[in-house]
């Protein structure tokens, strides 16, 4: 799927691999709530169909299971993985990160430090006496856009004393509040970054280049009197939208972050807001470096999770598969980071939506999210079935790259096809990047090149992970599997110039194959 067609108002489009064959999606409720997926695939051609047992390539629902993924054939796809609950729960997800703390002490911190209510009252109780003049934030486990959060400091009120020992008994999270956030003249704003992850194993990660600044109505301060002052505190859209003080962003700025009537909206674009660190003298890059690791150190705390959860049903394509087969690729997903920065430019997790907004009630709105869209369905390539292939007239793809595993790889495809890939990821770890690449089998080829037309499709995505400097997360897999292995090992080996230089040799046209270097 191609991603740079013209001929829509966003200037590109999801574009099916076979045209003259009608492709059709599930789209679950009876009426679309975020018009930015189905005008984007109708837009291209695509078909609705009202029956899930249709022959649909694409399925966009609210939950999968494990037993979804069974009889799944290989042209289809699903907007999420089984398991993604160990991301969106907010109790599940502190407990991931606090057994990642525990292992790596040093690095590792990319939440504020926390609790899970009821089962860590008693420490959190302690660690109030210790520190009485901490201020908390609680929030429900599966809450959103801000319902029923509130904050809390105990040496402020009695009051507030009394709601730690209610709030102990109760089903919650509890955060350390980030007292001092990074503000912009004078507002606090948190970061939603939206990331896209096309498989767990291997891990393949992208980060969408623009995404959403969302500031607070009031003007910040710390004074205890304002703990319950929920538009000064609190940056959801969904709470500061109501304030008299919202200002909406028309997205005609031309990346100045200041309306054309020099009023400041109260939600941005991430280009406007490196047209402001610039003009205040922040570095912008450093900072996003920060986040791509708070990213990608949260998924892999998460990996182990969701790749159990998959392998729940005993006949799981997760479960026991060879790392890359078909079953591992059919799903993908959209997640929208939630990040505070405060004044050290030091960015903090707030927590991870499974279910990021899609809604397009603004121009900024539209343009972002539209594109979000379009780019990830690009990016995981919608395909017709493969009989609809045949009487189109056109193969499948898999069947098309045969020619590109020759020669070298075809003799490296010899040496160990009957190694386990356990057995082989441990082989090929201990190599330098050059023998490690020279001895892949035919398998691992068919993971590279997977990897490497999927990155040709990417659009404003941006690949984050694997990279050449993917080396340094290794030890933090529980075990790396033969897919990270693989990838990790051939992007430090110079990625996509190899097969960039062979496609040239190989297409007399000079047409030039997608493929860029990413990362942290």
């Amino acid at each position: 799927a191609s991603a740079g067609e013209a001929g829509t108002e966003l200037g590109r489009k999801v574009k099916k691999v076979i045209d003259g064959v009608p492709m059709y999606f599930v789209y679950s409720g009876s009426t679309p709530k975020f018009l930015a997926i189905t005008r984007s695939l109708e837009r291209a051609g695509l078909v609705r169909a009202r029956d899930e047992a249709a022959r649909w390539s694409l399925l966009w629902t609210s939950q999968v299971t494990p037993e979804m993924l069974l009889g799944l054939e290989e042209h289809q796809r699903i907007n999420h993985f089984p398991g993604s609950e160990a991301l969106g729960r907010k109790d599940r997800l502190i407990s991931l990160l606090q057994a990642m703390e525990e292992r790596f002490p040093v690095g590792y911190a990319v939440a504020p430090s926390g609790f899970v209510l009821p089962r860590d009252g008693g420490a959190w109780m302690a660690s109030c006496d210790e520190d009485p003049e901490a201020v908390w934030i609680w929030k429900p486990c599966n809450g959103r856009c801000g319902n029923r959060i509130s904050l809390v400091s105990p040496s402020t009120s009695s009051e507030d004393a009394m709601r730690v020992g209610e709030l102990c008994r109760k089903r919650g999270v509890v955060q350390r509040y980030v007292a001092n956030p990074l503000l912009i003249d004078g507002y606090k704003f948190d970061l939603r970054v939206y990331v896209v992850v096309v498989s767990y194993d291997p891990l393949k990660v992208y980060v969408n280049t623009e995404g959403l600044v969302r500031l607070a109505t009031e003007r910040y301060t710390m004074d205890s009197g304002t703990l319950a002052t929920r538009t000064m505190h609190l940056t959801n859209y969904s709470i500061n939208k109501h304030s008299p003080a919202f200002v909406p962003n028309r997205d005609k700025s031309g990346g100045s972050p200041l309306a054309g009537d020099g009023s400041r909206p109260s939600k941005w674009s991430f280009l406007e807001l490196r047209h402001y660190f610039k003009h205040h003298g922040l570095d912008y890059d450093a900072l996003f470096a920060r986040i791509e690791d708070l990213i990608i150190k949260t998924l892999i705390a998460a990996e182990p999770a969701i790749r159990q959860a998959a392998a729940v049903a005993p006949e799981s394509p997760l479960a026991e598969v060879p790392p890359g087969s078909r079953a591992t690729t059919n799903c993908f997903e959209i997640y929208g980071f939630d990040v505070l920065v405060d004044s050290a430019l030091r960015p903090w997790l707030l927590e991870v939506n499974i279910h990021p907004s899609l809604r397009t009630d603004s121009p900024l709105d539209k343009r972002i999210k539209s594109q979000l869209v379009v780019d990830t369905l690009n990016l995981v390539g919608l395909r017709q079935p493969r009989d609809a292939a045949a009487a189109a007239g056109r193969g499948c793809r898999p069947h098309s790259r045969r020619g590109r595993l020759s020669g070298a790889r075809a003799r490296g495809a010899q040496d160990s096809a009957s190694a386990s890939p356990r057995t082989t990821a441990a082989r090929l770890a201990g190599m330098s990047p050059g023998a490690a690449v020279a001895s892949f089998t035919e398998h691992a080829w068919e993971l590279v090149l997977d990897a490497y037309d999927e990155e040709s499709r990417c659009g404003s995505l941006r690949r984050i992970f694997p990279s050449a400097s993917a080396e340094r997360y290794a030890v933090y897999f529980e075990e790396e599997s033969f897919g990270n292995v693989v990838l990790r090992k051939w992007h430090e080996a110079g990625g996509g110039a190899d097969l960039m230089s062979e496609q040239a040799a190989q297409d007399p046209s000079g047409r030039s194959v997608g493929g860029r270097e990413g990362g942290p």
